[in-house]
């Protein structure tokens, strides 16, 4: 077992080079779906779900398309209640209340409250409120990254969720290109 462990720890620094990218794009950006309690009879009855989009990177890279957080819906989603956003360790890097999906003055551009660029990953908490009174909370991860920076775990890129990749419906669209070439080498 003592001869394991140092193989694995070589193993892990070698996957991951950067210790504060080695999450990002663990696992796909937030696509979610909740069903609307509207009945037949409402006005509204065409639409009958809520779609939310939250993409799981942003991305330095001068372009001005992916450099900033952005929560995008339908018409499900009438408000997001909150949406918070902290490092690993748990301080807040960015908070927003009361504001409506896809809102840009609502984005995270990644500068922190001290003035500086935050670089890694991160989590967030979205409280939004749904078109027929629910409200939900989603839980995520997400990272920024300055397009060219050294120590991406680029295995992980297909799993990259990018802020232009949004139908602007409220779901992912793989068609639409994510970072410019090159920033992930």
């Amino acid at each position: 077992m003592r001869l394991l462990l140092p193989i694995l720890a070589l193993l892990l620094f070698t996957a991951c080079k950067d210790k504060k990218y080695c999450d990002c794009c663990e696992n796909e950006g937030l696509s979610a779906r909740f069903p609307l309690n509207i009945g037949p009879d409402h006005p509204d009855s065409l639409f009958t779900e809520a779609l939310l989009y939250v993409p799981n990177i942003m991305v330095y890279d001068g372009d001005g398309i992916n450099n900033f957080f952005l929560v995008f819906s339908n018409a499900g989603v009438v408000e997001i209640i909150s949406l918070e956003v902290e490092d690993k360790k748990g301080n807040r890097l960015f908070s927003r209340y009361n504001v409506m999906p896809a809102d840009i003055g609502a984005a995270w551009t990644g500068v922190t409250s001290g003035g500086t660029r935050f670089e890694g990953s991160f989590n967030y908490t979205l409280v939004v409120r749904l078109y027929d009174g629910q409200v939900k909370t989603l839980d995520g991860s997400a990272c920024a990254f300055p397009c060219g920076d050294a120590g991406f775990p680029t295995k992980q890129l297909d799993n990259c969720r990018f802020t232009n990749q949004n139908n602007g419906n409220g779901e992912y669209d793989p068609t639409q290109p994510g970072a410019l070439p090159g920033c992930f080498e």
